[in-house]
């Protein structure tokens, strides 16, 4: 902070003089090792160095080793060569090292100057097409021949300096001079952890090691398999077993007070995976979800892979694959698993819009930026990103209120609540404007809806909520095909065993279910005189059945009732029975009926036991009829061999009893219970 007020109050709005300014900030308010004190006094500026005076006092003199003083020294130097080379690489900025070192090369002797500008120069080239090729992660351009040895001869002498400077005196060695002929030369990676640089941080020993790992694969093509030897093994996964070797967390942030140090630690090695767990695991929720959701933008992480297994990037795909968090867990959290936590909690749940923000980050772009997969492996992970997206998405639809999901998805239009026995009734076309729309297709948002409305009805059982969503997705035969489930469920009446009286909690339940149904029709399958939308489009899709299924069983209901209302109930239940043209009276309707619904199967053992017992009833109420009626003919000397309605009345109970038992045959397979057929035949037996 600091640093940044003398950036920002510096003279003059050149890059340059900032720099310097920060430089000279650096100088004044670093601690300095002691071992370097006796350097002071025998180092020279550089002839285009900083012109800001420093304080008489500053121990910084010593760092200004081999370069020669000009003539026009003034009183209070200005900063050290090698301090302003590493600090101008240190914030990328190469082009002002260029110039500096060029004019020390002008105006005066700077040794290893003329190898540090040929380097520096090379990468200037090297990095504009690096910047904006495709195989810039793997590789930087290839120079001409005569500068690629010009390269290698440069870096020989950048290496030559930095060995040298090693065997030197070490109270007399310069370590940002060191450094610097280190980093150009790609010298020696494993004495970064051990230079002398003062204020030597986190940050300076990340980025010098980084810049190996950049520099190798820019560099690497025009160095040559023989004639030059880089680090074969510089790259991101070998800078993080690095870290792990000194400790992990338990070494960067020993005491668990600032777990941000650690997780930049693991971005810097591409470890986005881990940077994500260790905040999370830390508690730090809200920064371990918004750099999940960065990461998943920008492709670095998939949201179906265990954090301490991303990124899975070509270069380490198949490779070993270490935890880089202390805080080792069984769950191993995902980034879908991780989102879907946050977004659950009560907080987030207050909001719903907020939530569809986060989980649509789960569709990550990572497909756009991966680069060196196989065909086959690419689509299959294509697919489980797939999955997992969808997956959460409808974990979070079902778990949403009828308003929230109003915010989320919409609602259906023409919402009129009058006389409707649920808030599920309403009519079947989605609103647009809700905040998926802002990211999926109506295709995909009805998909969507209609794999929630299963999961309701398989996993939860929430036939009612699985028909709503079933209806914004227009998805009218599955609306349809569990009305007809439900209604099938509730339709015979259940008696207790002991007493026989009628379940109170079924018969709620029941009453429910048939009003329910029942107001379903009278508003789409009914609706506008006929002109249904969703009658027209159940006939489009060829399940014009299911409506007629749905419209048996809520008259079925009438039917029960008038069964279980008593003696006076048995003819008005076949008349209602005859109506539907369900169950057959005689021989022939017997073969044309044996073709019904599936969805009428788990009620046809009932139906065919209730409608024979009916009918058996009706045989023995119209047989005592016929006899107090023969008795009263008799009596009064009328002829009595005449065949009178009630014998055809009966004759047609006879039939009927035969027809369910044939039918009954014919659909054997069909039927629930193996002692159907036996019960059917006895009962018609007892008509004689």
């Amino acid at each position: 902070r600091d640093g940044w007020q003398v950036l920002s109050s510096a003279e003059g709005s050149s890059r340059q003089q900032r720099l310097r300014s920060y430089v000279a900030y650096l100088q004044n308010s670093r601690q300095l090792p002691a071992q370097c004190a006796n350097i002071l006094a025998t180092s020279a500026p550089a002839t285009a160095g900083i012109q800001e005076p420093l304080s008489p006092s500053t121990p910084m003199n010593r760092y200004r080793s081999n370069i020669n003083t000009p003539s026009s020294a003034t009183n209070s130097p200005p900063a050290p060569l090698w301090v302003f080379v590493y600090h101008c690489l240190r914030v990328g900025d190469l082009s002002t090292v260029t110039a500096e070192l060029s004019a020390c090369m002008t105006r005066g002797h700077c040794e290893g100057g003329a190898a540090a500008l040929t380097v520096l120069q090379t990468i200037l080239q090297l990095q504009v097409p690096a910047s904006t090729s495709r195989q810039s992660s793997r590789g930087g351009a290839t120079l001409p021949e005569h500068e690629a040895r010009a390269l290698v001869d440069a870096m020989q002498q950048c290496r030559a300096q930095f060995e040298r400077g090693a065997h030197s005196d070490e109270s007399t060695c310069d370590p940002y001079r060191q450094l610097v002929f280190n980093l150009l030369g790609l010298a020696n990676k494993e004495d970064l952890a051990s230079n002398a640089i003062p204020g030597f941080s986190l940050e300076d020993f990340l980025w010098s090691h980084l810049w190996f790992i950049q520099h190798v694969r820019l560099l690497q093509p025009n160095l040559g398999s023989g004639a030059f030897n880089t680090p074969l093994v510089a790259n991101e996964r070998v800078l993080f077993e690095l870290i792990l070797e000194y400790g992990g967390a338990d070494y960067f942030d020993e005491d668990r007070s600032n777990p941000f140090r650690y997780a930049m630690v693991l971005c810097c090695c591409q470890r986005f995976g881990d940077a994500v767990a260790h905040l999370w695991q830390s508690n730090k929720i809200l920064p371990a979800v918004h750099l999940t959701t960065v990461a998943l933008h920008y492709g670095l992480v998939l949201p179906h892979v265990p954090l301490d297994m991303n990124p899975s990037h070509p270069m380490i795909m198949g490779g070993r694959f270490v935890n880089g968090s202390s805080f080792a867990t069984n769950q191993d959290p995902t980034p879908a698993s991780v989102l879907q936590y946050f977004g659950s909690t009560p907080l987030l749940m207050a909001y719903p819009s907020v939530v569809t923000d986060y989980l649509v980050s789960l569709d990550s772009n990572w497909l756009s930026h991966a680069q060196g997969i196989e065909p086959e492996l690419k689509e299959t992970l294509k697919m489980k990103s797939q999955s997992v997206v969808s997956g959460v998405l409808e974990c979070f639809l079902v778990s949403l209120s009828r308003e929230q999901l109003v915010e989320v998805v919409g609602e259906p239009v023409d919402a009129a609540k009058t006389g409707a026995p649920s808030q599920v009734i309403r009519m079947a076309t989605r609103t647009s404007g809700a905040r998926l729309d802002d990211y999926l297709s109506s295709v995909q948002i009805e998909l969507l809806l209609a794999r929630s409305a299963y999961h309701l009805l398989t996993q939860r059982q929430e036939a009612e909520a699985a028909i709503y969503l079933y209806l914004l997705a227009g998805r009218y035969a599955e609306v349809v095909e569990e009305l007809c489930t439900q209604l099938a469920a509730v339709l015979i009446p259940q008696v207790h065993p002991a007493t026989k009286q009628r379940l109170q909690t079924h018969e709620a339940v029941r009453a429910h279910w048939r009003e329910f149904s029942e107001t379903f029709i009278d508003r789409y399958l009914h609706a506008s005189e006929g002109n249904s939308t969703v009658m027209h489009a159940l006939t489009q899709s060829g399940h014009r059945a299911l409506a007629d299924t749905l419209l048996v069983l809520t008259s079925l209901f009438s039917f029960v009732d008038a069964v279980y209302a008593g003696e006076g109930g048995a003819v008005q239940a076949l008349k209602i029975l005859d109506r539907l043209q369900l169950l057959p009276v005689n021989e022939q309707q017997a073969v044309a009926y044996a073709s019904y619904s599936a969805l009428l199967r788990p009620v046809m053992d009932d139906l065919l036991l209730m409608t024979m017992e009916t009918t058996t009833r009706a045989y023995q109420t119209v047989q005592m009829e016929r006899s107090r009626a023969s008795s009263t003919t008799s009596g009064a000397g009328q002829f009595s061999g005449l065949r009178t309605d009630r014998d055809i009345q009966l004759e047609g109970l006879k039939q009927r009893a035969s027809a369910l038992v044939s039918f009954a045959n014919k659909i054997k397979t069909r039927l629930n219970r193996a002692d159907t057929v036996g019960l059917l035949t006895r009962m018609e037996a007892s008509i004689v």
